[in-house]
């Protein structure tokens, strides 16, 4: 017995060594860098002008040049993929005929930054609901040297007027069992209206012993009349071990809070536990039966 138990001490040892040395892995950076990268407006009135701004840096080592112009903005079911087109794809998506410059071209050296100013005439007849549309931000080539083609600074406004804000929680999952990394939570989200809403999200995992480990905060646009699954994730988790996660969620002031164990348990290990424990009832059973064959004698 006490062999065996040295045998899995070892085994557990090796496994949270190996978990630990997993390797982590960075995005490379864009060359063309906005911020922010979107604009939320919680309402516009018909007729209104609404002026607005963002940054665009050149985060390269060339000199670049870019343009400007606005165009429809939609997303494609099931996975909320964004979806750029011209005209207006829906009458959620006119946003974009509203929209004009001042200046549409710029050339950025390298670490140099602008401010690309947009104006939003909102027409006196507009319907009340959501509007949404994006500013595509277009490098042109310079010469062979590969630069990120586009960037997109998102914009999202409710226009007021008949509008039904409808948009609920519909489900939060946390996953009991993992076999690696990462901790990921599920929420389902619903808008059976016609504004697009916000969430406001937070997921805290903790140890058993109450110490606060990962903590992040998010946000996400749940579309009107687009049912939305999101996920909140902890990337950095280690490859076993156990804690108690806390996903909170907030829309529209309806907000629910789910809380649960998670163990995250390498399935190898799963199979050598498995495998040492049926050795053990093994050596059970042939020490049970010798001791009643020598009793028969």
């Amino acid at each position: 017995m006490k062999t065996t138990s040295k045998i899995l001490g070892c085994f557990l040892a090796i496994a949270i060594a190996l978990s630990a040395s997993l390797p982590a892995f960075a995005a490379e950076g864009r060359k063309l860098l906005i911020s922010p990268i979107e604009s939320r407006i919680t309402m516009l009135q018909p007729g209104q002008q609404q002026t607005g701004e963002y940054t665009v840096k050149n985060t390269g080592d060339v000199a670049l040049t870019f343009d400007v112009r606005a165009e429809a903005l939609d997303i494609q079911m099931p996975n909320y993929a964004d979806v750029y087109g011209e005209p207006a794809m829906s009458s959620a998506t006119l946003l974009a005929n509203w929209i004009s410059f001042p200046q549409t071209e710029w050339t950025l050296q390298p670490d140099q930054s602008t401010t690309v100013a947009y104006t939003i005439n909102v027409p006196s007849g507009a319907a009340g609901g959501a509007q949404r549309a994006v500013i595509m931000n277009r490098m042109k080539s310079e010469g062979t040297v590969a630069v990120e083609r586009q960037a997109a600074f998102k914009i999202f406004a409710n226009i007021s007027g008949n509008t039904r804000v409808n948009a609920k929680i519909a489900k939060v999952s946390i996953p009991a069992f993992l076999f690696r990394a990462p901790i990921k939570t599920k929420i389902d989200l619903t808008n059976d209206g016609n504004t697009d809403e916000w969430t406001e999200e937070k997921m805290t995992v903790k140890t058993l012993g109450g110490e606060t480990v990962y903590e992040e905060e998010n946000s996400h646009v749940v579309l009107a009349g687009k049912p939305r699954t999101v996920e909140n994730r902890w990337d950095g988790a280690p490859g076993i071990g156990i804690f108690r996660v806390t996903q909170t969620v907030n829309l529209n002031g309806q907000e629910m809070d789910k809380s649960s164990l998670v163990f995250i348990v390498p399935l190898y290990l799963i199979i050598i536990v498995g495998l040492l424990l049926a050795l053990l009832i093994g050596r059970i059973v042939i020490s049970a039966r010798n001791r009643k064959t020598r009793r028969v004698r």
